[in-house]
Order: C-alpha cells, then sequence, then structure tokens
C-alpha cells in the first residue's frame, strides 16, 4: 500500500530525522533502533556468504555463456605457427620474444619434459587444435532476439486505461508522453535487453535505481536548464545482490511478499570516504587480507587471480639500466590492473 510522502513527514520520517538517529554513537542508540541495525547488518552478511559459496555455479555460466573468447590463445599460437613455417624460421630466443609480444608465456605454450639428464621443450598439443563450440551463446542470443523483439516498441511502455473515459484516456497519453521522452533519455531499451539477457542466463533478475531521481542540468543563457531528468538502473551480478528468501522473488514486484533486497559491489575506501552521501563515513571500516577469508580467498584466488606485474626500472621501453630517461618515464607511468591484465598510462 502507497503511503503519501507528506504522511510521513508528519511523523517524523524523512531523511533529517534518519540522520539525527542512525549518527548516534552505538552505545546512545535506542533499543528499537539497535535491533534494527543488527537485523539489516545480519542480512547483508548472510547473502554475501551465501554469494560466496554459491559463486562457482555462476561462474560456470559465465564460463559456458563466453565459451568464444576463451580461445583467443589457441587461435594466437595457429597464427604463429603459421608465420613460423612459411615465413622464416624463429630461433629458441626469437620465438620467445614473439611470443611475449602476443602476451603468451612460453609454458602457455610448450610443456616442460626432464627425463633426469636433459630439459627439453616440447609443444602442447591441446593449445594448437582446442576449439570449443559456443552452443550456449547461440541459444541464449536466440532466445534473446525473440524474447526483446516482441517488447521492442515505441513507446516502449504504453499506459492503457483500465476504464475507455476521455479523462482517463488523456491522463493516460500524458503519462505515456512522459515516460517515453525518460526511456529515451535513458536508454530504457538496453536496460530491458540486458535484464533479458541476464534472465536467461542465470535464471534471476533485480533492477535497482541508482538513486530516489536523477536530474541534470546546465546554464543556457544565464539560467538553468533541464537537460534530462528520471531514474538510472543498477543490474547487478547474481554473485553481488541478495534478497528475501522466504517468499518467490517475482513478489518483489506486486509488494506481496518479499521484504527486502539489497546488491553490493567492492569499492575504493576513498570513494567511500569523500562521498558525502553517507552520513557516518567514519564508522564504515574497510577490510583487509581479502585472499586469506576461506570463503573470499577462494572467490578472488579462483576467479580474480592477481596478475599485477611491478615495472622494472631501466628495462620500460627496452631502455638501459640506470638512465635517466627511464627513471623519468618509471616516475611518470600508473600502473594498474583492468580485468586481470596490467595496463601502463603514461602522463603527459
Amino acid at each position: 500500500m502507497s503511503v503519501d510522502i507528506r504522511f510521513l513527514k508528519t511523523r517524523g520520517v524523512d531523511s533529517g530525522k534518519y540522520k539525527e538517529l542512525f549518527t548516534l554513537p552505538p552505545a546512545d542508540r535506542p533499543a528499537p533502533l539497535k535491533r534494527l541495525v543488527d537485523t539489516i547488518a545480519a542480512r547483508i552478511r548472510d547473502g554475501r556468504e551465501a554469494n560466496l559459496r554459491e559463486y562457482r555455479g555462476y561462474w560456470a555460466v559465465d564460463l559456458a555463456y563466453e565459451a568464444p573468447f576463451n580461445q583467443t590463445t589457441p587461435t594466437l599460437v595457429q597464427q604463429f605457427w603459421a608465420m613460423n613455417s612459411t615465413e622464416r624460421k624463429f630461433t629458441p630466443e626469437e620465438m620467445n620474444l614473439e611470443l611475449a609480444r602476443w602476451g603468451l608465456k612460453e609454458e602457455d605454450v610448450f610443456l616442460r619434459v626432464d627425463d633426469g639428464q636433459l630439459t627439453k621443450w616440447v609443444p602442447n598439443p591441446p593449445v594448437f587444435f582446442k576449439i570449443i563450440i559456443p552452443v550456449v551463446k547461440a541459444y541464449v542470443t536466440m532466445r534473446l532476439a525473440t524474447i526483446y523483439n516482441e517488447r521492442d516498441r515505441s513507446p516502449l511502455f504504453p499506459f492503457t486505461p483500465l476504464k475507455q473515459t476521455d479523462r482517463n484516456r488523456v491522463v493516460c497519453d500524458i503519462i505515456t508522453d512522459l515516460v517515453d521522452t525518460i526511456a529515451n533519455w535513458y536508454g530504457y531499451p538496453s536496460y530491458l535487453r540486458q535484464a533479458i539477457l541476464q534472465m536467461l542466463k542465470y535464471g534471476v533478475m533485480l533492477a535497482f535505481p541508482r538513486e530516489e531521481w536523477h536530474c541534470e542540468k546546465q546554464v543556457i543563457d544565464g539560467g538553468e536548464e533541464v537537460q534530462k531528468e528520471g531514474l538510472r538502473y543498477i543490474l547487478p551480478h547474481p554473485t553481488r545482490m541478495g534478497y528475501d528468501l522466504h517468499h518467490p522473488l517475482p513478489t518483489i514486484n506486486s509488494d506481496s511478499g518479499c521484504e527486502f533486497a539489497y546488491h553490493w559491489n567492492i569499492v575504493r575506501a576513498g570513494d567511500v570516504l569523500d562521498n558525502r552521501m553517507y552520513w557516518n563515513r567514519k564508522a564504515i571500516t574497510y577490510g583487509k587480507n581479502w585472499m586469506e577469508q576461506p570463503l573470499a580467498g577462494n572467490y578472488f584466488n579462483e576467479v580474480f587471480p592477481c596478475q599485477l606485474r611491478f615495472p622494472d626500472v631501466g628495462v620500460l621501453g627496452g631502455g638501459v639500466p640506470g638512465r635517466r630517461e627511464d627513471k623519468a618515464a618509471y616516475c611518470s607511468t600508473r600502473y594498474k590492473t583492468n580485468g586481470g591484465r596490467s595496463e601502463a598510462s603514461t602522463a603527459t
């Protein structure tokens, strides 16, 4: 049942009252507030632990869907092998350099064989003929196209009156026009397509509003004009969200079952401390040693193994150790990880 916001404010339900309560020291909080905080914390903790326990199933789905991207190494190796056969013969040193240029390592292509007297590197046969047929992606893409095309229309969300009266038709036409304008501003058709894709892949999808209301303004001719306003959404991965398990998930659409749902993400501590939208930034802690925790450690070590390579002074750009130009390049280069790959961006 919807409640008028103005009535809620008369009962003390507004952001100012909430801030006054939730910024109190834990010892000074009233008992009902302590129980509420403990309940919310327990739900978040249980949901995150469940995500970490069940990540392997969702990870398997992601790997099956991204099969075409997992066979880039065999493709590169075959191309490299063709170059070695037709253009010219590579020496072992040149071969290692060529592999490194393609982002491959020697142990990715060859197997080390030690017979007790001599150590040899022999080609690894599966690398040269491993081909994965993307059946999962082909089927999902076909179903996605069918379901999305049935819903891709203009206006995207038409409002039809239950009773065909003049007043109802005018009101529905106005609302339809407003919602269609917002849908075009914020790309709701893309949201819809991504939501259908996630439903097909994981069997569960929840869309969370990013904020209460988003408004973008610009100063034109000395005055502010609204460029666009509406709702922006977040479609989290199933391993980074939680919801009430005591009711079927579809009841969240009709407010007839599920009582809560949330999503979480990994962010830098500085992003939290610098965000003034949080009331109690000093009370928010940050974790350490993620790799060593029983549940989280397995997740990060298996799904997101650390591949950060630290720069070597004097080697950047193939320079000579000790040269001042190499040291200058080292000081002006920032290394970061992106999707498990190390990247270097030089300041200009």
